[in-house]
């Protein structure tokens, strides 16, 4: 093997290797087959960088090593000589290599007396058994370049932390955790793991490797779909958690084509029965909190969107978006108070969601608790309703409001919503907007996306309740 081929190993290929071998030779060799990144996924990635540059802020004076990944033997050069200034407490992006693997450290602290600190940062809020191997290789590198390392810390997210008025206190946001004890565990099988990944990465070709729950567990895998792609639908359900009987008619429409529909549909729709409302929320849940009173990853309503359809039919809408720049919860509680304070009749929601924010929102603002708890009395959920009474093989084992609407009432759908199209799309719009980070003129434009997308939710639940009502009088399918 050249010495080219040798520096493969990096700390996500490493790790990918741990859960996979053919995830770590796909990831080399056939990184065309991966699915595209989604907007969840790209959010995490933002997500983690957001904390990781955050973290800088625990050691002022700090330098980060700024040459970038494809540049990696400048950035080693630039290490070395940071590493020989005594005068530089810490190193950010600090870049070695050593046994055929690359890394770049979060944060190496200086320990005095030649001693140096591996500090990993994660937005995690705990300490999870996936971040010690994370550690293990780095530190396993750290040592084989010459360094004394006693010491190794995962530096996450204080979850307890409310920020208060004025900037944010750095040192009670994050956490650190000492991980020596369980690192130096871990540290006597990296080498023999280092030198199995390098074989595998020598391969021919992929080794064959049954697909799994370990495809989802620590991390989901980006070759699923590929790995996946010659089975059936069969199979893939037998990856989604169900009793034995719900799974059986699971199967059976998958098998026949044909949906199944509970005879006591209509009795339990009883209770949903128009005039009702159609509620959904969308919200944010940043790992720095932007707003006095909150805590790290607090969800936070920004804008909400109501359908009503009355006895005759007739149906309207109602919407809120907060606006930019100010705590969103007190102007959102106080219009859907004003909103649904004209009547009492029940709103339908899609899962326990609602329920939670709006149990949040009283505990947030005791002024409105009372109105709150009012409306959170009036929820009536149907997902468990589709869940316990009908099947489409539509639905493909997902009982997600994307994957029920679209199969119960054909023709439905997100596809036309370009700028939002989801839910993760819209948390990430939503918190541009809410830091101030959309230009003046690009606002409007996705003020008017995030209004049309959440609209469309509640659009999906009277389409749904509307198919259920029709299934439950014999006029459905």
């Amino acid at each position: 093997m050249s010495k080219t081929s040798q520096v493969l190993l990096s700390k996500s290929r490493y790790t990918a290797g741990l859960q996979c071998p053919r995830r770590l030779w796909l990831g080399r060799h056939r990184p065309d087959v991966a699915a595209e990144p989604d907007a969840a996924r790209q959010a995490i990635f933002e997500m983690g960088h957001e904390v990781g540059v955050a973290a800088h802020a625990l050691f002022p004076g700090g330098v980060l090593v700024d040459e970038p990944y494809y540049r990696h033997a400048a950035a080693e050069a630039r290490t070395r000589a940071l590493l020989a200034d005594p005068d530089v407490p810490a190193i950010f992006e600090a870049a070695f290599t050593h046994a055929g693997v690359r890394i770049r450290v979060d944060l190496l602290e200086r320990l005095g007396e030649g001693r140096f600190g591996l500090r990993e940062v994660k937005a995690s809020t705990a300490v999870k058994p996936a971040h010690v191997p994370d550690l293990a290789v780095q530190k396993f590198v750290l040592r084989g370049c010459g360094l004394e390392v006693p010491s190794a810390e995962l530096v996450h997210v204080d979850k307890t932390y409310v920020r208060e008025e004025g900037p944010i206190d750095w040192a009670r946001l994050f956490r650190r955790e000492d991980m020596s004890r369980d690192v130096d565990a871990t540290l006597a099988g990296v080498e023999r793991r280092v030198a199995e990944m390098h074989g595998v990465l020598a391969l021919g070709q992929a080794p064959d490797e049954e697909p799994g729950r370990r495809c989802h567990e620590p991390y989901g895998c980006e070759f699923w779909d590929h790995c996946t792609a010659d089975r059936s639908a069969e199979w893939h359900l037998s990856f989604k958690r169900a009793d034995g009987e719900r799974r059986a008619r699971w199967v059976d429409a998958l098998r026949t084509g044909r949906p199944w529909v509970s005879p006591d549909l209509g009795r339990a729709l009883g209770v949903f029965e128009p005039p009702v409302w159609y509620l959904d929320f969308e919200t944010i849940a940043p790992a720095i909190p932007l707003f006095p009173g909150t805590r790290p990853y607090q969800v936070i309503p920004v804008q909400w969107s109501l359908h009503r359809l009355a006895r005759d039919g007739s149906l309207e809408h109602r919407e809120y978006l907060a606006p930019a720049g100010t705590d969103p919860r007190f102007g959102l509680a106080q219009s859907l108070i004003d909103a649904l304070r004209d009547d009492d009749v029940p709103i339908l929601v899609w899962s326990r969601y609602e329920h939670r924010i709006l149990g949040a929102l009283a505990g947030d603002l005791p002024e409105r608790a009372i109105a709150l708890a009012d409306v959170r009395g009036r929820l009536l959920d149907m997902h468990p309703l589709v869940r316990e009474h009908v099947y489409h093989p539509g639905f493909a084992g997902s009982f997600s409001l994307k994957s029920v609407a679209p199969a119960l009432a054909p023709g439905f759908g997100y596809g036309d919503l370009e700028a939002v199209a989801d839910g993760t799309a819209a948390a990430a719009v939503l918190l541009r907007l809410q830091r101030g980070e959309v230009e003046e003129a690009e606002a409007p434009a996705l003020r008017r996306a995030l209004l049309a997308y959440c609209g469309r939710d509640t659009e999906a639940l009277v389409r749904v309740h509307g198919a259920l009502r029709d299934l439950a009088s014999g006029r459905g399918f």
